[in-house]
């Protein structure tokens, strides 16, 4: 038999006791008895339970007690015996516990036992009970998984009288999994399964709050949690089941967020929801007291306020509910208005704040006085100080409320003040706004009421206001184990005494080992810390007490700021690894401590095999996850380690992690392979490469072959050469005057990797002998790079390669004839080797000096709309597929492809093209104008006479393949070079034409002009001949950049087309066109300033350059462009024709 004791004490005398079973008066008797105020309840029944509340009546009035509920607690109930569960092997399954949903309290333990082995299967890993529900979770099954299982639950309920936990265990009978089918491998994607309603409702302090993730798959997922708010709460969460728990302990308000299980393997990944709300159990802001009211009163509010999450508030008066009605009406804030106080109205009044999880209660008597008015202070004097509020006084007593009069005594009598700078408070204090001198002198303030009056006076002198300084802003931060020193400087009156005390977090500091307070001057203190730690994070203030005994003032006055204590991120912990494959690997961690300052972002660093040193690798992972996926590759030995950064540096050196990867066939190609024919020995082909560092081998016992063949002779088959010479090689004994495909091919211990994309060389014609020169690289941003060279004169040329390397990896990029490209994709922290060379029909020309890059840190994290992160996932890889490669997606091609979107076949390299150039729609022929055409470049000179007014260029390039599409309509303004470049798209399918104007003889013109016809909107090309221009307008006759400033500039716009545009590229890639607003708007992206917008005339301003462009109609002619104000208003629509007209002239 249970026996339940609720305490109840009410202070006063004679009191006697009632208690209330939801709100009912309880009849005492055999089983429930009231001593000393608490209720005694024997042989508790199921029927006892309920809310409970105490009522306290003496001879003040009748008060009651908050409300307690008392829970009639019953052994849990499990469901009846389930049905077997049959399951195929390898999929996922799951046994019943049987726990009642409504059982309470929740069972404390949970667990299982195997009948076969009388032990708990629970692994953690591919086994796990869930939290929810009990159940025994399979993320997947196999043969040895069939037998019986028992759900066991152990219930714990504390017991008053015993002062001890009582435990009650209970089990399911036993539930049988039978697993069929033929043993297999099959593996299926990341899957988490639902357990009802994701909502968790906690109260704020709970010690231990547990969030499930369901999650199952094969092979076993990787689970990591985050949430939206920001990081999980440093040092109050941990992990249980592999992560598919995630625990969180001693839990506060801020702790409520939606929280997100990430599951994923190596087939798929998929992410839950888990909402978290912390309450707050009620807390008083405003609990009532004992009030005066006087009698007559029209209104009287009561306050009662309680902090906490979703409060509702009761009021009683004599220990009844107050309904509102026209005496009383309980506002939702919680306070009580009483309308019209009469006498009646003097009674114990009770305010209860509750909410779902507690309740708390405060007590006050209403006393409504009637009595004549009373002067609450006795002063007779007072300071106010100038330029600041100030109070007199008079506060009074009485009832009904005395009506208050104020004079001031001035000329030998009182005059009646009616200033609006003074105001009645409601208990009869004046107060005073924007004090001066004048207002120094002999106050009066006189109380009437129906019982009598009463006055008083006060004599009132003026000081100088108080000031207080402190040396820094409302909030500094301070390195851990540095100094800082705060300095306090008081300006006060001279006819004032004052103290002054340093305060932290309203605690009084004295001189310490790291603490010293200094008085430089009456009015100054310093405040010094040295090595300061977290525990100096607090609100720092200067407490001055200024005072006058002859006037009786002791007023209090204070400045303060805060100060944060931070430092650099704790390093990580529990660094681990799973899923290691041969090239690749997935690994978590639990963040350190962020020391006050926000994580930005994680650094992956790592060791390979003997290297001394650790190399930056993944510079950017997102400080909201704690899980990354690192491209390795075979046969190495990694020591991994991660760091965090915040605004105040990067974390120390932290735990180390080793791994070591499997051996596999070989993966990577040798970089930098170049070939090229000899006129002089037009027999023989020279091959140069790099062989691979030891880090790419893949396995041991490295081979490298040299595999040729007539690139036309397709019954031919390569001949296969081992290599001795691990640099370079001659082939001999090869026909003259004949294409040949040389590739190259790597074996090691576990077979032959692919050969490496073709390079077509002819016998018997020479590559180009010269270098290019004059090698200028411009970081555009955290990925990207725009590089120029001075381009060769003296060989016939197709075009140039860009051979750009780290201490991984070499990668060529073939540009075309052109002086310059941009080079995307490359890492933060990395070091770049660059190498420009030329290349014709006969292969590969000389290597240009090596110009070395270090890439600028991103200072921030990548995002989805991010250039690189864009590649192919939402361009396509023609011929290759979409990789994640370096924390960003890149497109991997297919043999014999290349290119940025696997869109480049290079057995079309020797494809003769054909050029046609079109003068205001007719053919030209070569008799009537100079046209040098060669691979894929068509230059094109106007001569004088055809400069003469406007004129419509366009070119259209072709092959056997097919004819490309024309080419941007250019009107030309004066004679100057064209180039028609062709690019190649999808293979031989498709070309498309686009101008370019690089010729570098603009160099001494001081302005270029584009148009484009009113029949198409301006395209991308043109864009890039705008940036051409600009480069090119930037160099000297030689090529020599003569003015970096608009060189930059050039970059900056070139950066801009390649990022701000990219949202476009779906239409564009179909269309190659946009529209001039869009080409507007790129161009406000880089400070476009507006001078007059009736002319559209517009000013782009960069450091001492300006840029000067405007939009005109098609029929302007030479002259008018150049002698045009800019006061034109006589411009077209912008729809029509976008002329840019480039103007540099020196900002004054």
């Amino acid at each position: 038999m249970e026996t339940v004791r609720l305490h109840c004490r009410a202070r006063g005398l004679n009191i006697t006791y009632k208690w209330l079973q939801d709100r009912k008066i309880i009849e005492v008797g055999k089983r429930m008895k009231i001593i000393n105020g608490s209720l005694l309840i024997t042989n508790v029944e199921t029927s006892d339970r309920g809310r409970y509340q105490c009522k306290a009546v003496g001879k003040d009035g009748i008060s009651v007690s908050r409300f307690a509920t008392l829970e009639i607690l019953t052994l849990p109930w499990m469901l009846s015996q389930s049905n077997p569960a049959i399951v195929r092997e390898g999929n996922y399954s799951y046994l019943a516990c049987g726990i009642v949903t409504k059982t309470k309290p929740w069972p404390s333990n949970i667990f299982w036992i195997r009948k076969s082995t009388g032990q708990n299967p629970v692994d953690g890993d591919r086994i796990f009970v869930s939290a929810t529900t009990g159940n025994l979770y399979f993320s997947y099954v196999t043969k040895l998984d069939t037998d019986e299982y028992r759900c066991h639950i152990v219930s714990e309920v504390f017991h008053q009288y015993l002062n001890l936990s009582l435990k009650q265990e209970s089990q399911s009978s036993w539930k049988i999994l039978t697993v069929i089918g033929e043993a297999n491998r099959n593996t299926f994607a990341a899957t988490i399964l639902s357990e009802g309603e994701q909502s968790v409702q906690k109260i704020e302090g709970t010690s231990r709050v547990a969030l499930d993730c369901i999650a199952v798959g094969r092979p076993l997922p990787l689970i990591y949690w985050d949430r939206s708010g920001g990081p999980l709460p440093f040092d109050r969460y941990s992990y249980e089941n592999n992560g598919r728990r995630l625990i969180l302990k001693s839990v506060t308000y801020e702790d409520s967020d939606q929280y997100h299980c990430h599951a994923r393997n190596s087939y798929g990944q998929v992410e839950a929801m888990h909402k978290l709300t912390i309450e707050r159990r009620p807390q008083w802001i405003n609990a009532i007291h004992e009030v005066f009211v006087p009698v007559q009163q029209l209104i009287f509010k009561w306050p009662c306020t309680a902090s906490g999450y979703n409060i509702s508030y009761l009021w009683f008066v004599n220990g009844n509910e107050i309904k509102n009605n026209s005496k009383f009406e309980v506002l939702l804030n919680g306070d009580l208005v009483i309308s019209s106080v009469t006498k009646n109205d003097s009674k114990m009044f009770t305010c209860i704040a509750m909410n779902n999880f507690d309740n708390i209660a405060s007590y006050g008597r209403l006393n409504v006085i009637s009595s004549p008015p009373k002067f609450l202070n006795s002063g007779t004097s007072q300071i106010l100080f100038k330029h600041s509020r100030g109070i007199l006084q008079c506060a009074v007593s009485g009832g009904p409320k005395p009506d208050m009069q104020y004079s001031y005594y001035k000329d030998g009598r009182y005059v009646n003040i009616t200033n609006i700078k003074f105001r009645e408070c409601y208990d009869g204090r004046l107060q005073l706004y924007n004090i001066m001198q004048s207002d120094e002198g002999i106050y009066r303030c006189r109380a009437v009421n129906i019982y009598g009056e009463s006055s008083k006076v006060i004599n009132v002198f003026i000081r100088n206001q108080t000031i207080i300084s402190i040396n820094s802003s409302k909030e500094i931060l301070v390195r851990r184990h540095h100094s800082f020193v705060l300095i306090c400087t008081i300006t006060k009156d001279a006819r004032l005494n004052m103290r002054l005390v340093w305060q932290k977090d309203k605690v009084n500091l004295r001189n310490c080992s790291n603490v010293n307070i200094m008085y430089i001057t009456p009015t100054t203190s310093l405040l010094m810390v040295s090595n300061a730690t977290f525990t100096f994070t607090g609100i720092y203030s200067c407490d001055v007490t200024l005072y006058d005994h002859s006037q009786s003032l002791n007023q209090q006055i204070k400045n303060e700021t805060r100060l944060i204590v931070v430092d650099v991120p704790d390093p990580v912990h529990n660094l681990t690894y799973h899923e290691l494959t041969t090239n690749s690997v997935f690994i978590s961690w639990v963040p350190g401590s962020e020391n006050f300052k926000p994580i930005i972002r994680f650094i992956v660093l790592y060791q390979v095999n003997d290297q001394t040193s650790f190399k930056i690798v993944y510079p950017n992972i997102s400080p909201n996850t704690n899980t990354a996926k690192l491209t390795l590759s075979p046969w190495n030995k990694y020591r991994i380690t991660l760091k965090a950064e915040n605004s105040i540096g990067i974390s120390n050196n932290g735990q180390i992690m080793e791994l070591q990867t499997e051996g596999s066939a070989p993966i990577y190609m040798p970089i930098n392979i170049r070939a090229s024919g000899s006129r002089s020995m037009p027999d023989v082909i020279r091959v140069y490469w790099t062989p691979l560092a030891r880090e790419f081998h893949c396995g041991p016992d490295i081979q490298y072959f040299l595999l040729y063949k007539e690139w036309n002779n397709h019954s031919q088959k390569y001949t296969r050469i081992m290599l001795l010479n691990h640099y370079q090689t001659m082939i001999h004994n090869l026909v003259a005057n004949v294409v040949y495909e040389i590739r190259m091919q790597i074996k090691n211990k576990f077979g032959e990797g692919n050969m490496s994309t073709p390079i077509l060389v002819k016998t018997g014609f020479a590559p180009p002998d010269m270098a290019p020169d004059k090698i200028e690289i411009f970081q555009i941003n955290e990925t990207s790079v725009q590089v120029f060279w001075r381009k060769i004169s003296t060989s016939l040329i197709s075009g140039y390669k860009v051979a750009y390397n780290d201490s991984n990896t070499m990668n060529i990029v073939s540009v075309g004839d052109v002086s310059s490209a941009v080079i995307t994709g490359l890492l933060g922290n990395h070091v770049y080797t660059f190498n420009i060379y030329a290349y014709n029909g006969g292969g590969d020309g000389l290597q240009s000096e090596a110009v070395h890059v270090t890439m600028a840190m991103a200072s921030f994290v990548p995002s989805s709309t991010d250039a690189t992160y864009q590649t192919c996932r939402n361009y396509p890889c023609f011929h290759g597929s979409c990789v994640l490669q370096h924390s960003g997606y890149r497109c991997a091609c297919f043999l014999g492809w290349m290119g940025q979107f696997c869109d480049l076949d290079s057995a079309i390299t020797l494809l003769p093209i054909k050029y046609e150039w079109y003068l205001d729609g007719v053919l030209l022929a070569d008799s009537e104008v100079p046209i040098k055409s060669e691979g894929y470049t068509s230059i094109l000179t106007l001569t004088s006479n055809f400069t003469t007014e406007n004129h419509k260029l366009s070119c259209i390039a072709s092959n056997s393949a097919g004819k490309g599409s024309a080419s941007t309509m250019l009107i030309v303004l004066r004679g100057s070079d064209l180039i028609c470049a062709s690019e190649r798209k999808q293979g031989i399918q498709w070309f498309q034409t686009k101008a370019a104007q690089t010729d570098y003889r603009l160099c001494p013109k001081n302005y270029i002009a584009l148009a484009s016809s009113g029949d198409n909107d301006l395209i991308i090309g043109d864009l890039m001949v705008i940036i051409s221009s600009l480069t090119a307008i930037s160099r000297d006759c030689t090529g020599f950049v003569t003015n970096k400033i608009l060189q930059d500039y050039a970059s900056i716009m070139n950066n801009i087309l390649n990022t701000t545009l990219q949202h476009q590229w779906n239409s564009i890639q179909e269309t190659m066109n946009t529209s001039v607003l869009d080409v507007v708007a790129v161009f406000k992206d880089i400070a476009i300033r507006w001078r007059d917008t009736s002319t559209n005339y517009i000013v782009i301003k960069h450091s001492n350059v300006e840029v000067e462009g405007r939009v005109i109609s098609a029929d302007y002619n030479k002259s008018d462009v150049l002698s045009r104000s800019a006061g034109d208003n006589s411009t077209t629509q912008l729809g029509e024709i976008l002329l840019l007209l480039y103007k540099l002239a020196k900002v004054s």
